[in-house]
């Protein structure tokens, strides 16, 4: 399954906030039906990307209109048509089960120039990321936990979970 690490904003649906990449059809993945056992009811199920997002409660004095997200699907399209989902690297979508090896590169090593360098920095910066401190030898995963932590303290990738059931 293809995955890439996006900013985007956080929605509100059914009173629940979400990153909205986790709000929007999978076109890889078919709509399915589901019956109520209570009722007899039948309703139609659009799959959505899967995610691990670093996302705030919502609590005051946090950042809470945007989160960095982790997204995963069949086909990456979905996300491609929505002009608020920015990927966070230019480079093609990784495999889910291959993402943490990938992330040990660094933006030296994969053979980013100076446009394509200085592009990721404004990425971050344009969404109100520090990057001081990171450069074209700091690892891939410290520039995404950097973008994390903007949102939510402590959050490290390292740690996220790139399990998907079924998958």
């Amino acid at each position: 399954m293809p995955a890439r690490l996006v900013i985007n904003p956080v929605v509100v649906v059914d009173g629940v906030r979400r990153p909205k990449c986790s709000t929007i059809a999978d076109p890889g993945r078919p709509p399915y039906q589901i019956t109520n056992d209570d009722d007899g009811t039948v309703s139609t199920v659009v799959p959505t990307y899967v995610h691990t997002s670093a996302i705030s409660d919502g609590s005051t004095g946090q950042v809470n209109d945007w989160c960095v997200s982790l997204a995963g699907g069949v086909t990456m399209s979905g996300l491609d048509g929505d002009p608020q989902i920015v990927s966070l690297f230019e480079d093609p979508d990784q495999s889910l089960a291959g993402l943490h090896a990938w992330l040990e590169n660094t933006p030296s090593s994969l053979g980013y120039g100076n446009q394509k360098f200085t592009r990721l920095r404004q990425r971050m910066v344009d969404n109100g990321i520090d990057t001081s401190g990171l450069d074209a030898t700091s690892r891939l995963w410290e520039w995404v936990n950097r973008a994390c932590q903007h949102y939510v303290a402590g959050f490290d990738i390292r740690r996220a979970s790139t399990y998907v059931p079924g998958a």
